[in-house]
């Protein structure tokens, strides 16, 4: 009885040792369609619609420069607001000089980052105003890799200028944005 009890302790460990051993052995590796690194660490280009100000309609060109390390660069973004609810169309120009910080892109395909900097807005048409409106502006972002060397992103923040309540309150605006090199 004794050796019968122990060849089934001998059979059970067996046994329990090839499940284990099947189990490691069948486990899917998790990698990205590409093999080479996502962009995110070199200079960069994109652009960008959305709504600016709450009720405003924006579009931009940005170029994204990286300093220091990975995380962090500066952006230099050239900026058209259109104003489509007033009785007349109203056009403005601008720009936004900023900071940003973020991840390194996680699982080579998602980057969160946040950023803020100073900016500036003209009116086009002289109707409204004549004045130069200066002022600062922030937001999140998630950005999604499609390729190591292209990517789409959403940010959503808010913004607002010193002299003016015009293109004042939040912010979203989804985009492309390439990494040539």
């Amino acid at each position: 009885m004794r050796r019968l009890f122990s060849a089934n302790v001998v059979l059970l460990a067996v046994s329990v040792g090839s499940i284990s051993s099947t189990a490691v052995a069948e486990e899917p590796t998790k990698t990205t369609p590409w093999d080479e690194p996502s962009g995110g660490y070199g200079v960069a280009t994109g652009f960008s619609n959305g709504i600016w100000g709450g009720s405003l309609y924006a579009q931009d060109a940005r170029i994204r420069v990286p300093l220091f390390s990975e995380h962090f660069a500066a952006q230099l973004r050239g900026l058209i607001v259109h104003d489509w609810q007033s009785a007349d169309y109203r056009l403005d120009m601008g720009a936004r000089l900023g900071m940003i910080g973020g991840t390194a892109p996680l699982l080579n395909i998602l980057r969160v980052y946040g950023s803020g900097g100073a900016q500036f807005l003209a009116p086009i048409d002289n109707e409204y105003e004549e004045n130069v409106k200066f002022g600062l502006s922030g937001e999140f972002g998630v950005e999604g890799f499609l390729g190591p060397t292209i990517s789409i992103f959403l940010e959503i923040g808010g913004g607002g200028y010193f002299d003016s309540n015009y293109g004042n309150g939040g912010t979203a605006m989804a985009g492309l944005q390439f990494y040539p090199f």
